[in-house]
């Protein structure tokens, strides 16, 4: 079943852009989550303003909900992903105009996804069976189930799939087939973060 639904999604993709979705050949990660999870009513925007005289230097869009994540030490999900949200302190650029400051913010629209991707950079980032993410400046936490992981080894990606009851499954089709293979439930996992030799990869919650 999931083989053949994979063939599918895999055809729609192909047709739609051939050169990154090729047949026979592998396909990029960040590739494939930037198509599936790209919405048009959400738009993430940052925006490059000096902190004097507000002058908007530059803004880029962003309307895919994936997001790559690093932490150099145990860190939650959410946490990270606010503070990347935060308005930052922009310390190689001035403004052209006053030599002022310039401040990254991030800004959202109101639509929340109900899907969303996060690429996670190692073990610090803490894997958790829900988050809360803030979209907006009034303080509106959006919540959200995670229900799989993506993992990465020896050129293959394999899967872990978790119900609503947190009944966590594996899947490899080179190994298991079709089949899913029930592990537990996800708190019982003794390591969330590896199977069979790989590692996690990518995060994927859905909206409660």
């Amino acid at each position: 079943m999931h083989e053949v639904t994979c063939d599918k999604i895999h055809n729609i993709l192909h047709n739609s852009d051939p050169e990154t979705f090729t047949i026979g050949n592998g396909t990029d990660l960040f590739a494939l989550c930037k198509k599936v999870l790209q919405y048009n009513s959400f738009v993430l925007k940052q925006n490059y303003i000096c902190s004097q005289c507000e002058r908007v230097l530059q803004s880029d869009e962003q309307m895919y909900a994936w997001w790559y994540v690093n932490s150099n030490k145990k860190t939650q999900v959410s946490r990270i992903l606010k503070n990347e949200w935060t308005s930052k302190v922009q310390d190689r650029l001035q403004c052209p105009s006053c030599h002022g400051q310039v401040v990254m913010t991030t800004q959202f629209n109101n639509y929340d996804p109900p899907l969303i991707g996060i690429s996670i950079g190692n073990a610090n980032v803490q894997i958790t069976a829900s988050l809360a993410i803030q979209f907006d400046e009034l303080n509106h936490n959006v919540k959200y189930r995670l229900c799989g992981i993506i993992y990465h080894g020896s050129f293959h990606f394999t899967a872990r799939i978790i119900d609503k009851a947190m009944n966590t499954y594996y899947y490899d089709g080179m190994k298991t087939g079709p089949e899913c293979i029930l592990e537990g439930k996800f708190n019982t996992i003794l390591n969330i973060h590896e199977v069979e030799q790989r590692k996690a990869s990518t995060l994927i919650y859905t909206l409660l």
